[in-house]
């Protein structure tokens, strides 16, 4: 392992955080029976892109010298951990009050990418966000995913700085 140790813990420990949350909304989907919506599978598709490239800028920390492609992955996680955080404050203060979420541009979007016919097991959207009530120990899941968005969003900042701190 070279020099990137510190960024090479912080992108490992954003990978062990973001495959967590894929795993908790599973767990959740298929055993405790809590379908998610339109918002929910767009917050998912958000994890699962940071969680590959946590992982794999895992490896580039780890194995890479440091160069321009340390602060282009880290603006990467910032990124995606806002467009989840939006996704995230749309669907609390929007579609959780709407009638239409089945046919909102979450829906819409999900509908373009095809995701759903190529995995449905990950992707299928098996809810409407109005009157979906999930909660995990009391808190409504879109809650806890905002949460989580913030963190990783820290940890993006985190991660530049350590990066500017490495640079000399």
């Amino acid at each position: 392992m070279k020099n990137g140790r510190p960024l090479f813990v912080v992108s490992l420990c954003g990978s062990l955080f973001c495959w967590s949350a894929l795993g908790v909304a599973l767990y959740s989907q298929y055993v405790l029976q809590i379908l998610p919506c339109a918002y929910c599978i767009l917050q998912r598709v958000v994890y699962l892109l940071m969680a590959v490239s946590f992982s794999l800028s895992s490896v580039q920390f780890a194995y890479g010298k440091k160069n321009v492609q340390d602060y282009a992955s880290v603006l990467w996680w910032g990124t995606l951990s806002a467009t989840g955080l939006g996704i995230a404050l749309y669907q609390i203060m929007v579609a959780k009050v709407s009638d239409t979420c089945g046919f909102s541009w979450g829906q819409q979007l999900l509908d373009a990418a095809r995701l759903e016919q190529l995995w449905p097991w990950l992707f299928e959207v098996q809810a409407l966000c109005a009157g979906n009530e999930a909660r995990l120990m009391g808190v409504p899941f879109e809650v806890w995913s905002a949460g989580g968005f913030v963190l990783m969003l820290l940890w993006s900042a985190a991660g530049f700085v350590v990066r500017w701190k490495e640079r000399a």
